[in-house]
């Protein structure tokens, strides 16, 4: 057998090899539409940036995701809040979608100071 055919030869078994394992065990399909559930967020009630008692039974039923902010933050907050007005964005008019944002400095994070964050970045307070 010649140098050029031994080469073919194992590029084809290689190949075979790579084609095998990709059938064998490539991702099979979710047999559930369902979501795995790990783990259960307690009731809670926290200040809105309009100064009103916001609580978890307003997202009873929702689809809702959340952050958490505070708006001193020069780093990471930023281009949190910027993914959020995105995610805002494209979900605002949907009415199964809420978004909340939790500052981790109320001290300083007061309703209004929050409202003029909300601002900035275009948030529905309906909505987020």
């Amino acid at each position: 057998m010649s140098k050029s055919s031994l080469v073919v030869a194992f590029l084809l078994i290689v190949f075979g090899l790579f084609t095998v394992r990709f059938i064998l065990f490539r991702d099979s399909p979710l047999e559930s539409s369902e979501l795995a559930v790990y783990g259960q967020v307690p009731d809670f009630s926290l200040i809105d940036s309009n100064a009103n008692e916001f609580s978890s039974n307003q997202l009873k039923g929702k689809i809702w995701v959340a952050d958490f902010i505070f708006t001193k933050c020069a780093g990471p907050c930023l281009a949190m809040s910027q993914k959020m007005a995105e995610f805002h964005k494209n979900f605002q008019k949907d009415d199964r979608v809420r978004m909340i944002s939790v500052s981790v400095d109320p001290s300083r994070d007061s309703p209004q100071v929050l409202d003029a964050y909300a601002s900035r970045y275009g948030a529905d307070t309906n909505t987020w």
